[in-house]
């Protein structure tokens, strides 16, 4: 209820009313994720970076599998130009389930940053890694197809959109029987980021095997239920979608 409230109060520019109703849910109920990180993005949209950091970090300490937030604590660092952290935080977060669908987010964002950034190639395996953990993501297939778009790949963009068509259709006719990570892949999708991360930070956490990413997603199990009512708190401040921009 708070977080609904919350969002209608923000999208009609009542802030001060969406913080406090984000406030007195989170006192009220100081196990749910999704409300602490409605109010960590609320924070970050005001400038208040410092606080939201640390409604972030405490998200993440309650719940470390929740993925929406290290999505939503990166994207955060990265508007305020904090690129590395950005990284660090998408990372983490993939690392959690990087089989399960919400993975794709992160990927989708992270590839993001990485065309904004200048690294196409990173962003297009990124890219692929997000289409591989949700076939059915149409935000992923199409921020894909508007890059190569901008590449100068026109003939790749329409494939994108067939696939992303053909992906969805399946969904709905139910033709996908085995989970995406089974039917595509997604260890060794990781591979090359994992190469090209070894070497763009040349650091301990990016040599990390694909193995070592399965066994992260086992530590911390399955998501939880409040994985699932994150999109709620989406219409707070909108998603990474075709044509995101780090003004936005």
């Amino acid at each position: 209820m708070y977080l609904s409230w919350a969002v209608f109060e923000a999208k009609c520019g009542f802030i001060d009313r969406a913080r406090s109703l984000l406030r007195e849910g989170c006192r009220r109920n100081p196990g749910d994720p999704p409300l602490l990180q409605a109010l960590a993005r609320l924070e970050a949209k005001e400038g208040n970076l410092e606080g939201a950091r640390t409604l972030f970090e405490k998200g993440t300490k309650l719940d470390p599998a929740h993925q929406a937030n290290w999505q939503a604590w990166a994207i955060a660092e990265w508007k305020a130009g904090h690129v590395d952290r950005a990284r660090e935080l998408l990372q983490r977060g993939v690392w959690v389930a990087p089989r399960s669908r919400n993975a794709c987010r992160l990927f989708q964002a992270w590839g993001v940053l990485e065309e904004k950034e200048g690294n196409v190639a990173l962003a297009r395996q990124l890219y692929k890694c997000g289409g591989k953990a949700d076939p059915t993501s149409e935000t992923c297939w199409l921020t894909w197809a508007v890059m190569e778009e901008r590449q100068g790949n026109p003939t790749r963009a329409q494939e994108l959109r067939q696939l992303c068509v053909q992906q969805r259709a399946e969904e709905l006719v139910g033709q996908s029987d085995l989970s995406p990570a089974a039917m595509f892949g997604i260890d060794s999708a990781l591979r090359p980021i994992l190469s090209s991360l070894a070497k763009m930070f040349n650091g301990p956490d990016t040599t990390a095997t694909a193995e070592s990413v399965s066994e992260g997603s086992v530590k911390y199990g399955k998501l939880r239920a409040s994985e699932r009512e994150v999109i709620r708190a989406e219409p707070l401040f909108g998603v990474l979608g075709a044509n995101a921009t780090a003004d936005e």
